[in-house]
């Protein structure tokens, strides 16, 4: 009886958002606060990225204005995960310097634009994929000194609304993500989200940890491999991993399970 009961809430949290999304007032029902972040709470990425992807992305100009040749459509679609997580922008910080900055803000800058001006954006395969979004979150985040400290107000109050008209989206779809991949990039995004918060939420992110312990215990087997052992996936995750305990380490906040320390170990 409790599985049905689960089951039900799960097709129930889907059509609601599913209904949800679809209305022309979804847009404006999302948050996009930027005064509720703490940004000296911002973290920076614990990963060092490849300099030479960097010089690469530098030297190829067809990504200088976050744009492509037709115009029909932009290269932060989820097809092209790479872009669309914005995970690069680490590789251009392995590079450093004015014209790194620069290109990553010019790129950050057009996917707010892009999404901002797309009125029918809830409806874009990007905007279904809560693991896209979630590491769109935690790279902003983890990244937020590089390309965007230090620049004008405005620019900065641009990402820091975009991060909370995100993780707004992320709060009211991730319990409807049926993927547990994707439900885990989601709730690391959303914990790092009430994380960095000037309001102390530890309410919220006691309630995120449990789901994540959760997942983990559920999900992940006697040998630490994630169900559905796809590689890809399993690195990724495991990576994440790494990242909530750093994050909750760093600030301060440790609900974590022994279970989630075993697996890592």
């Amino acid at each position: 009886m409790p599985i049905q009961v689960g089951n039900f809430r799960k097709f129930w949290d889907f059509y609601k958002v599913s209904f949800l999304q679809s209305s022309v007032l979804y847009k404006f029902s999302l948050s996009r606060q930027h005064d509720i972040f703490d940004t000296t709470k911002f973290i920076t990425d614990p990963w060092r990225g490849d300099s030479h992807v960097g010089k690469a992305i530098l030297d190829d100009n067809t990504f200088a204005e976050g744009k492509v040749a037709d115009g029909q459509h932009d290269i932060f679609q989820s097809e092209n995960s790479y872009m669309a997580t914005f995970a690069w922008i680490r590789d251009l910080q392995a590079i450093g310097g004015n014209n790194s900055r620069k290109y990553a803000r010019n790129l950050v800058a057009a996917f707010i634009r892009a999404y901002r001006q797309r009125k029918n954006f809830w409806l874009n395969d990007d905007f279904k994929d809560c693991g896209v979004i979630g590491e769109r979150i935690v790279n902003w985040i983890f990244s937020y000194s590089f390309f965007a400290s230090g620049v004008s107000d405005k620019f900065q109050k641009e990402v820091l609304s975009s991060i909370s008209e995100q993780s707004s989206h992320l709060l009211k779809c991730y319990k409807a993500e049926f993927n547990m991949y994707r439900r885990l990039m989601a709730l690391k995004a959303i914990l790092l989200y009430f994380c960095v918060m000037k309001k102390s939420e530890f309410r919220k992110i006691k309630k995120i940890v449990e789901e994540i312990n959760n997942i983990v215990t559920m999900y992940v087997d006697n040998q630490g491999i994630f169900r559905g052992r796809c590689p890809i996936n399993h690195f990724h995750i495991f990576r994440s991993l790494l990242e909530i305990r750093f994050m909750t380490k760093i600030l301060d906040v440790n609900y974590l399970s022994n279970t989630f320390g075993d697996i890592l170990s």
